[in-house]
Parts: C-alpha cells; sequence; structure tokens
C-alpha cells in the first residue's frame, strides 16, 4: 500500500466490510445461533437474579476468574440500559467489529502497513463456529488478534502504558474463553523462542516478553484448584478430523458450501499463477502451521469443553494468510481482490437469506411460548434430524426454548449452568435427557427413560414428533399448541 489514495480505498472497503458483517445480525430479531438463546437466557437470569425469588432458590452465582465468560459480562453490562435482545445484539455487532480491527491490526503488524490481505480475512468471521453459538470463542478469538498485534508491535519498545494495555488484552483475551489464552500462550511463546535464536531478543527480553502470561496463568490454576473440573477426554475420528477442519465453509447447505469452496480454491489458484512472487513472513507462517499441528494432536473433547481441537483452525488460517507478501500486477491484483471479496460477499448473502427464513420461525414459536404460565417448568424434547435432513438448519431450533426462560420466567433444565464453565450454577441437577433415536433398540430405552422424567415439568416442548413419539407422548400429554414442526404438551393431561 504505497499511496494515499490506495489507503483510502482500503479504509473504505474496510468499513463497507465491517458493515456486510453486521447487516445480518442487525436485520433479524433473533439471531438463530444454536447456543445463542441459551446463553442469552443465562445472562437474563443473572441481571434479575437479586429481584426475583425464584431464581435464587433455582440457581446459585459463582464469583471466579472462569475463563468463559466474554457474553456473561458484557450482555449483563449492555442489560443495565437496554432490554437483553438488544443487549445481545450489541455484543454480536461489537464481535464483529473487534474480529474486523483485529485483522487490521494483525496485518499491520506483521507487515508493517496495512495489507490488502486482512480484507478477505475479515469474512472469517461467519463461520460453523458462528452458526452454533459460540460466542464466547469468537470474541475470544478477535481479542487475541488485537492482543497479538500489539505485542508484536510494541515489544522491544515497551513503555508502562503499553505494558499494562498488552497485560490487559490478555487479561480479557483469558475471561473471554480460554482457547484464546492458549492461542496467546503458544503464538507468544514461538514467537519469542524466533526472536531469541535468531539474536534479535536477549533471553531476558525474550522472558519478560512473556510475562504477560502469568497473571491469567496464576487465575487459571486458582480456578482448577477452586471449582474447575477436568471433565472427560474424547478424540475425534478421522472423518471427524476432516468435518471440523473446514469452519470456514460448513454452513446450512452442502451445495453452497462447496460452491464457495470451489470458487476460493480458483481465485487462489489464479493468484499463484499471475503472482509475480509469493513470499511469507516465516515466524508467523511457521506459528501458523505449528496451530494445524495442534489441532491434529489436541482431543475433540477436554476440560468440559467441546470441538476444542476445531477451534486452532481458524487462527491458524487467520495467521498462514495474513503471513503471505503476494505480488501481483496491479491490475490483475485489483481483479483478484474484488473477486474474492464478492465470492465472500455472496457466502454472507446465502447465510443472511436463510437466517431470515430461520427468524420467521423463531417468531412463530415465541408467540406459543405466551402460552406458558409465569415459572413454567418445560422439558425440551429435542430430536436431532435424520442424517438425510438438513441437520444444521435445524440445529438453530436446539435452544429457542430458552426464550421462555425469558419471556415467561420458565425452567428449561439445559441451561448452560454448569460450576466449571459459568458463573449461574443450577443447585440442585434436574433430570433431563435428550433422545437421538439412532436405532429402534436404542430408541425404546431412551424413551422409557425420559418418559420417567416427566413427572418433573409441567410441560414438553418437542419436535420431529413422529408417529411413535407422538404416541407415547399422549400417554402422559395432551398438544397445547403448534407449528412449525414443533409442540407444546402440558404434561398430566394425557390418556391414562
Amino acid at each position: 500500500m504505497n499511496s494515499v489514495s490506495e489507503l483510502t480505498r482500503y479504509r473504505l472497503l474496510l468499513c463497507l466490510t465491517t458493515l456486510l458483517l453486521c447487516l445480518p445480525i442487525l436485520s433479524v430479531t433473533y439471531p438463530p445461533l444454536v447456543d445463542y438463546p441459551n446463553h442469552l437466557a443465562r445472562a437474563h437470569i443473572l441481571n434479575a437474579y437479586d429481584v426475583t425469588p425464584a431464581y435464587r432458590l433455582t440457581f446459585d452465582r459463582q464469583f471466579a476468574p472462569i475463563p468463559n465468560l466474554a457474553c456473561d459480562l458484557l450482555i449483563l453490562f449492555f442489560n443495565q440500559f437496554v432490554g437483553i435482545f438488544a443487549a445481545g445484539k450489541i455484543f454480536l455487532v461489537l464481535t464483529a467489529v473487534l474480529f474486523v480491527a483485529g485483522c487490521h491490526l494483525l496485518g499491520r503488524s506483521i507487515h508493517g502497513r496495512p495489507t490488502w490481505l486482512a480484507l478477505p480475512c475479515c469474512f472469517f468471521f461467519y463461520n460453523w463456529m458462528l452458526l452454533f453459538g459460540f460466542i464466547n470463542y469468537l470474541f475470544g478469538l478477535a481479542l487475541f488478534a488485537v492482543a497479538l498485534a500489539y505485542w508484536m508491535e510494541w515489544r522491544g519498545k515497551w513503555t508502562p502504558l503499553r505494558y499494562a494495555s498488552v497485560s490487559l488484552l490478555v487479561f480479557s483475551a483469558y475471561l473471554a474463553h480460554l482457547s484464546a489464552y492458549v492461542f496467546l500462550g503458544v503464538a507468544f511463546t514461538l514467537l519469542a523462542a524466533w526472536s531469541y535464536f535468531k539474536r534479535e531478543r536477549t533471553l531476558r527480553a525474550a522472558a519478560f516478553d512473556l510475562s504477560h502470561l502469568v497473571a491469567p496463568l496464576a487465575a487459571f490454576a486458582a480456578f482448577m484448584n477452586r471449582s474447575g473440573e477436568r471433565g472427560y477426554t474424547e478424540w475425534n475420528t478421522i472423518r471427524g478430523k476432516f468435518i471440523d477442519a473446514l469452519p470456514l465453509f460448513n454452513g446450512y447447505d452442502y451445495k453452497s458450501d462447496v460452491m464457495f469452496g470451489v470458487a476460493l480454491l480458483v481465485i487462489i489458484v489464479l493468484t499463484v499463477l499471475r503472482a509475480d512472487r509469493i513470499r511469507v513472513v516465516a515466524p508467523i507462517f511457521l506459528t501458523g502451521l505449528v496451530f494445524f499441528v495442534l489441532y491434529l494432536l489436541f482431543p475433540k473433547a477436554v476440560l468440559t469443553a467441546w470441538a476444542v481441537d476445531a477451534r486452532f483452525i481458524i487462527p491458524a488460517t487467520l495467521l498462514l494468510v495474513l503471513s503471505l507478501k503476494i505480488v501481483v500486477p496491479h491490475g490483475s491484483g485489483r481483479l483478484l481482490l474484488l473477486l474474492a471479496l464478492a465470492v465472500f460477499t455472496l457466502r454472507v448473502g446465502s447465510l443472511w437469506t436463510t437466517w431470515v427464513a430461520l427468524d420467521r420461525r423463531i417468531n412463530a414459536q415465541m408467540k406459543v411460548f405466551d402460552l406458558l404460565p409465569e415459572g413454567a417448568t418445560v422439558y425440551p424434547l429435542f430430536v436431532s434430524p435424520g442424517e438425510n435432513e438438513r441437520r444444521e438448519f435445524e440445529r438453530a431450533f436446539d435452544h429457542v426454548i430458552h426464550y421462555a426462560t425469558i419471556k415467561r420466567r420458565a425452567f428449561v433444565p439445559t441451561i448452560f449452568a454448569w460450576r466449571s464453565q459459568q458463573p449461574l450454577v443450577i443447585r440442585n441437577s434436574p433430570r433431563h435427557l435428550h433422545p437421538s433415536p439412532d436405532g429402534v433398540g436404542q430408541w425404546l430405552q431412551t424413551s422409557a427413560m425420559w418418559m420417567d422424567y416427566l413427572g418433573d415439568y409441567e410441560y414438553i416442548w418437542s419436535n420431529n414428533t413422529d408417529e411413535c413419539l407422538a404416541q407415547r407422548l399422549h400417554e402422559r400429554a395432551a398438544p397445547v399448541a403448534e407449528g412449525g414442526g414443533f409442540t407444546l404438551w402440558k404434561v398430566g393431561s394425557g390418556q391414562q
């Protein structure tokens, strides 16, 4: 970027990209992200905890340095000024803006000036982690990029203010999500080691550069000693590793995903063919490769978290792309960049269209929830769609029932309120089970278990109620409202 006009165009495109990423969030009433309603319900309970006796009887608050607090802290703060739904959307918009800022700052820090490659990287925000509602992870990922950028830019030129600012960013990343702190720990260590072995930094200076990691590490040790849990460890399958390596491509429709991937691959091939020179910033490129190796080595589940290995893919891709120095003839370079931005824009547009359709169905469900009495207890009988159905499309409704907690103070047992992960904890763990009929024998065994749990609840919220499931439900409950493939049942009104 060698001229004022180029820098102006870059800034303009960066602003337009930010606006485009925010529009889908702002255009729907209820962003259809799988875990999002659950997080929003917990924030609502935390906000109303002191003035709602039922919440104090059911839940307890946990004050600890939990490395998973981004949405709890920020949505709770915004909720002091606006409603809970607006607060949630402000958090999502802030995450998108921070992600764009992270891409820009990291690219500038790596190359010493803004890089056009930051623009397509901004679109990495729309990935399947977002669609699943892993909003703490995404906020932490954005903080990782910002913190790493300033750490790289200021190391060797530390002042008290700069040191304190980076330390605050690192600790904020830790509080946002543990993965963000792990990313920073790996990146800081590799880059500090590189500068030491290249004789760019003394051992003492390199060690000082790593001192930002000490306070979060101490906080994590205290948390694990007090209330943290190691959970179980589950390793991914080879097929699972392949699928989870594609978070930037997996969406709602497999055909659209493939078309997006093919279009992007064509642009990459054309760029390689047209480039006069392609180089990499070696330490950043190496760090990105290490992130990919860690993806291969890490388990799928550990420390009570799921999809742990997949979380390395997006920062790995971000570092690898931003490490590139591509010299392309001016006209070709501009055309290829515009093509890439057009492909990413179409991708966002496709997801946006799906969000609008999903939002209409969620709005219909919200009207059904109005039929619930205040403080009702609801059993969520969410059955996963079959292999041939649009699984990701339907999963967007998995936690929609938690909006009933916000609207009607309903208790839903699947709320994320676990001692090792959230600042809200259920005092007495309720009995519940999500049936997933993978086979007749397993289905009969599972249905017998959840039928026994129904006496603990006043209502059932179900989907995909086939003939077998409906028959079992009619024995214990009666339908109150139906629509969009979902049914609300009143327990104790069925055929005896």
